[in-house]
């Protein structure tokens, strides 16, 4: 299915139905805080109440991001009464980009999310409950504070030493307790949880085990958990509402692929599935047939729009490279494997920036060992030149590894020409010697 298609099938909701919603958690939050501030609410109740206040308030932001912007009005309360976590926090349409900018640089460098995203859970736990200070500091360092975010930022540091006056020392335990707890829960879901191997790559993924299921469900919402569990479809279609992804899930992967017949059958059961040439993988979409397009998938740069190409059975950005056969799921899951490989891979070998004109000048402990190598190189290939004047059995203990040469012309090489190859650096000598002459006689 190409992307037109699923926006067609699955269209997104209007942002207004998420604003209201967030705004009557908000309210509901600051509510319950200022009953406690009152003696009302005992503070054994606010706590979890607050926290799952906060996760409904959060959950139906992340839903307004990636709903239908078109139509909604410039302002709506709830863009200006947030939950302010901390007094170093930044305003609504940075927190907004940063979270566009995860979609669109997901395991890059370039994603401001990566830190919480490739490290183990307590690390990553560690990092979330700082996360409004980093993310501020990740923003600034990078974009620098104007006028608006300066004045946006001293709004919510003024509004949240409001808070606290109010609260007394009682109330600023409890309030930055539970806005920490709570949102720390919620980016070590969103931003570590939901991409692991076992849950990350797959269009259906396993389900939760039933009381976590049904206790996730009570405490933060059906479509919360539905987002989580396909969170990797979310990925690949941001304006599909968290709702419509398992209907999404069936349509991409229906029932039938899991159980292809091998044999004399397959080839009949493909053509009914709509995939001549891959089993496993789900029908195309009406129309997608008289389009002329495959069944292959193609990843763009942002890893968003994924679509049929015929001239690309396999994707060439993003590293999801896909084999001819490969179910999709295995697929995907490599594919994720290999980019944390590769990012892996480059942050171990970062270049320390207080030796970079050291290794430009070769200066460095490598480049002392190479120019020692080539030192022994080159007195190993005088000794073997000055032996090569003398009989054969001496050239012939000079001789570590004789050469095999290629091809037609391997019967009638030169039993006395031979390469010579040893590395300096590692105990052996590197030479290659070539004998013109044998017992005196040009060939």
């Amino acid at each position: 299915m190409t992307r037109r298609e699923v926006s067609a099938l699955f269209p997104g909701d209007p942002r207004t139905r998420y604003d209201d919603a967030m705004l009557g958690w908000s309210l509901a939050f600051h509510a319950s805080y200022f009953a406690f501030v009152a003696e009302v609410l005992p503070g054994w109740l606010f706590g979890p109440l607050g926290v799952v206040l906060f996760l409904r308030y959060f959950n139906r932001w992340h839903e307004a991001l990636h709903s239908d912007q078109r139509g909604a009005s410039r302002w709506h309360p709830a863009r200006a009464l947030l939950v302010v976590v901390s007094p170093v926090y930044l305003g609504r349409a940075q927190l907004e980009e940063l979270h566009v900018m995860h979609h669109r640089e997901e395991g890059s460098e370039a994603d401001p999310d990566r830190d919480m995203m490739e490290c183990g859970p307590l690390r990553s736990a560690l990092l979330c409950l700082v996360q409004p200070e980093l993310m501020a500091w990740w923003y600034l360092r990078r974009r620098g504070l104007d006028p608006r975010l300066a004045l946006e930022m001293f709004t919510h540091a003024a509004t949240w030493s409001a808070l606290m006056w109010l609260g007394g020392l009682r109330g600023f335990v409890a309030y930055n307790l539970v806005v920490r707890v709570g949102n720390a829960l919620a980016w070590l879901v969103f931003a570590w949880l939901v991409h692991q191997p076992w849950l990350y790559g797959h269009v259906e993924p396993p389900e939760f085990p039933r009381p976590l299921r049904w206790l996730w469900i009570a405490l933060v919402g059906r479509e919360n958990y539905l987002g989580v569990r396909f969170h990797f479809l979310h990925h690949l279609f941001t304006a599909v509402p968290d709702r419509r992804l398992p209907a999404l899930a069936r349509r991409l992967h229906p029932p039938t692929a899991e159980s292809a017949p091998e044999g004399p059958e397959a080839s009949s059961w493909r053509k009914r599935q709509g995939s001549a040439s891959e089993p496993g993988v789900a029908r195309a979409a009406p129309g997608a047939e008289a389009a002329g397009s495959d069944v292959g998938w193609r990843s763009d740069r942002d890893h968003t729009c994924w679509r049929h190409d015929a001239a690309h059975p396999r994707g060439d950005r993003g590293g999801h490279d896909r084999g001819r056969g490969q179910p999709r799921s295995d697929q995907h899951r490599a594919g994720g494997e290999r980019r944390r490989r590769d990012a892996d891979h480059r942050r171990r070998h970062r270049r320390h920036p207080d030796r970079r004109d050291d290794r430009r000048r070769g200066r460095g402990a490598g480049a002392d060992r190479r120019r020692d190598a080539r030192a022994s190189a080159r007195d190993v290939h005088r000794a073997g030149r000055a032996a090569a004047g003398g009989d054969l059995e001496t050239r012939r203990t000079c001789v570590r590894r004789r050469s095999r040469p290629r091809g037609a012309a391997r019967a009638h090489a030169d039993p006395h020409r031979a390469d010579l190859k040893c590395a300096a650096a590692r105990g052996r000598c590197s030479l290659r010697l070539a004998f013109p002459t044998m017992l005196g006689t040009r060939r």
